[in-house]
């Protein structure tokens, strides 16, 4: 639930960098919110899909390494691939931020 959250965050960051560089122009508010809205809507999916079939036996236990194809992966390599790009969204509303800032925008 943690990397949820996480992700979560992430992209609020990245929403936020870009409604606080966009000056509050209508319309990238609109395009804003209707981002915000496909965003929500893979969460909502993922969180509806990820309960539908009731616990899964070969979930995943605390600790313990999730195996793949490739070989098991620990729970770092895991975080570092599934929240490698909503990090680096993160990282990118702020620097659309900073360039705005620094544009007197």
């Amino acid at each position: 639930m943690a990397i949820w959250k996480t992700m979560f965050a992430c992209y609020g960051v990245f929403f936020t960098g870009l409604a606080l560089a966009s000056g509050g122009s209508g319309p990238a508010r609109l395009v804003l919110a209707v981002s915000g809205l496909f965003i929500l809507t893979y969460f909502t999916c993922g969180a509806v899909l990820a309960r539908l079939g009731g616990r899964d036996a070969t979930q995943v236990g605390p600790g313990k390494p999730l195996q793949t194809i490739y070989g098991p992966m620990s729970a770092g390599a895991v975080w570092a691939q599934v929240l490698t790009v909503p990090i680096a969204l993160a990282f990118f509303g702020l620097a659309i931020v900073l360039v705005a800032a620094q544009a007197g925008l």
